[in-house]
């Protein structure tokens, strides 16, 4: 067996989430079917992160093992997406060392949220920002988001009741960027951090948006302190978030594989490469 690691975006209005379920269309399944179909022998994947309904992504990372080497990758791209297209596309394949997941060996994941505040309507951006149709100003939210980043416990940001709610957030950077359709301004909330809760980065973004609007009284390092979810505001619709890079350890075994790297980070959880790079931070 050859293991591989493949980069994907894909439209996640059109899928019932990344995990596979019966007699609902997966990120997961389409591409579980057409590896099958390519490879005539049953095939599982992995992913760094396990997006929900409605959540996008531009460079998620899956892996798995093939039984037969990929000799010609621009032509197995192609047959990808005439097999799980059109609203996956696969953005590039590298052989990757057997030991190698792309769940546990993830050491940190960014995601992006995109809202637009306003009364026009973004027609061209259905279903890929949260629209509201307040101005907002959300940049000011900026030093206090700045209070929660680093290693704490997220209880109150959580959706799932987890044995372990503590999680490290390296950035939370507020931003306006433009649409390149109609030049439309949009709120762009990156995050980045070594692992998330469920719907954490979604009830972040919500408690950002009702602090703004007056629907909290307290501060965001309040709720955090809390430990209570009831505090915390909102869950923010799906469909303004991307799951945009995922991270690996910065390895010589990963030199080559195309995967994004970092060095000196926190590490969340055991694994093959994790538990090198501990040692070697350590």
């Amino acid at each position: 067996m050859i293991k591989y690691a493949m980069t994907i975006a894909y439209d996640g209005t059109k899928f019932s989430g990344f995990q596979i379920q019966k007699e609902f269309l997966t990120v997961q399944g389409k591409i579980e079917e057409a590896l099958r179909i390519l490879f005539r022998k049953n095939q599982r994947i992995f992913a760094a992160g396990r997006t929900d309904a409605g959540v996008h992504a531009s460079g998620q990372v899956i892996s798995f093992s093939a039984p037969s080497e990929i000799t010609n990758k621009d032509k197995f791209i192609n047959s990808m997406h005439a097999l799980a297209g059109p609203y996956i596309s696969i953005i590039s394949v590298h052989n990757v060392p057997k030991p190698f997941h792309a769940r546990f060996d993830c050491i940190a994941r960014e995601y992006e949220y995109i809202i637009y505040t306003g009364k026009k309507i973004p027609i061209f951006l259905e279903n890929k920002v949260w629209h509201i149709y307040e101005n907002l100003n959300l940049l000011s939210m900026q030093s206090e988001v700045d209070q929660i980043v680093g290693e704490h416990d997220f209880y109150s940001f959580s959706k799932k009741k987890e044995e372990n709610t503590v999680r490290f957030i390296e950035y939370i950077k507020i931003s306006i960027k433009n649409d390149i359709f109609m030049d439309l301004p949009l709120y762009s909330i990156q995050i980045r951090g070594n692992a998330f809760l469920h719907n954490m980065v979604r009830i972040i973004v919500g408690s950002i948006v009702d602090r703004v609007k007056g629907n909290l009284n307290m501060s965001l390092k309040e709720i955090l302190e809390s430990k209570d979810r009831l505090k915390a505001g909102r869950t923010a619709p799906a469909e303004g978030l991307y799951f945009r890079k995922a991270y690996y350890p910065d390895l010589e075994e990963l030199k080559n594989s195309g995967l994004n790297l970092l060095k000196n980070y926190s590490v969340f959880g055991k694994s093959f490469f994790k538990d090198k790079l501990k040692i070697i931070l350590d």
